[in-house]
């Protein structure tokens, strides 16, 4: 067996190659056990499939001969679906929306069409929450920078909206 020597403090210390050998079933069993924790740790990336559910509720919204229909999925605290509004007399507008829950309003972007126009616009919505009830809101808007915004001096008014939406049955296609 060969030996090597160092040399400490004016002392001479003989130390075997063979520590290495000692070192390499320890270093083989940490390796192993921190391979198996990785195996059987849940990856960050992946969610139960029951956590990713998104919950689907229609709503409808009657103002005299103007009507709205929407398709809400939710999970958490995001919000999407489709916003259809009929106006008698004018285009319809039509397209989809995307935002999230602030506790009780639902603050979204309404990307719509007006009529048969292939050009899409983007415009805010707030609809306020109340039991099973969305009632949406008016505020005063301002554009910066090409979007537009509420304006956050000012309150939205839930009460002179036009369109309370109330829950209905889904209509399958």
């Amino acid at each position: 067996m060969r030996k090597q020597f160092m040399e400490t403090g004016g002392f001479i210390h003989h130390k075997e190659k063979s520590t290495m050998k000692k070192l390499a079933p320890i270093s083989g069993l940490l390796f192993a056990l921190i391979f198996i924790q990785a195996c059987s740790s849940p990856d960050s990336n992946q969610k139960k499939i029951t956590d990713t559910a998104w919950t689907t509720t229609c709503y409808q919204a009657i103002d005299g001969q103007d009507t709205a229909t929407l398709q809400l999925k939710t999970f958490e605290k995001k919000a999407e679906g489709d916003l259809h509004f009929k106006y008698k007399g004018k285009d319809d507008q039509h397209g989809t929306i995307a935002g999230k829950f602030s506790g009780d309003t639902l603050l979204v972007n309404f990307y719509l069409r007006n009529g048969q126009s292939k050009e899409t616009f983007t415009n805010p919505l707030a609809l306020l929450k109340q039991d099973s009830v969305l009632k949406l809101g008016i505020g005063e808007m301002e554009t910066m920078m090409g979007r537009t915004y509420f304006r956050p001096d000012v309150p939205i008014n839930y009460d002179r909206g036009r369109f309370i939406f109330e829950p209905v049955p889904c209509k399958t296609e």
